[in-house]
């Protein structure tokens, strides 16, 4: 375990005391801490994480971190090979961000990958919309890649070849 007792990339027994001990003392405000642990056993221990998140939310300090838990919760979802469910918790992700656009995550980039890793080839078109909906112009590059890459993805295997080729001159330009 780390300084940073809420951010185990490994869990234990023992780690889980001391996380909940220090959860305890924490003050008002764990959802935060809940947060961003289940943040990282998303990938290794998604039983955990969405235990986490359970009880994130069980708490109901606000729901100002709803976007993100369902985020984190559909990556989970994912990971137990529960694929259905997974998608339903992105869209619900998508539709937090809409109620509070203060907030944003990378949900929408999660939601691309979902769809063409699950090959939803009837959610496309939707995922385009929601891509664009959401799109700023950003200082970091990456995004820019990622917005200007899943379009190009998506409309490829579309059979929209002149969009496609549009989408990547301008992801070409971007960097």
């Amino acid at each position: 375990m780390n300084d940073d007792w809420y951010r185990n990339k490994k869990w234990n027994n023992r780690i889980e005391c001391v996380f909940k001990g220090k959860l305890e003392k924490s003050g008002s405000a764990k959802v935060p801490y809940l947060k961003i642990q289940a943040s990282y056993l998303v990938a290794k221990k998604p039983e955990v994480a969405l235990r986490l998140i359970e009880y994130a939310r069980a708490i109901k300090e606000d729901d100002f971190w709803e976007q993100k838990l369902c985020l984190y919760e559909s990556k989970c979802l994912y990971n137990l090979k529960e694929n259905v469910k997974a998608l339903e918790k992105v869209y619900e992700s998508i539709e937090w961000r809409r109620k509070k656009s203060n907030v944003q995550t990378d949900n929408i980039y999660w939601l691309a990958e979902l769809v063409l890793r699950l090959k939803k080839e009837s959610e496309y078109k939707k995922c385009i919309g929601i891509l664009k909906e959401f799109h700023v112009e950003s200082i970091f590059p990456l995004h820019e890649y990622w917005h200007h890459g899943y379009i190009a993805i998506f409309n490829d295997r579309l059979g929209n070849k002149e969009d496609t080729i549009y989408r990547k001159l301008l992801k070409i330009k971007s960097n």
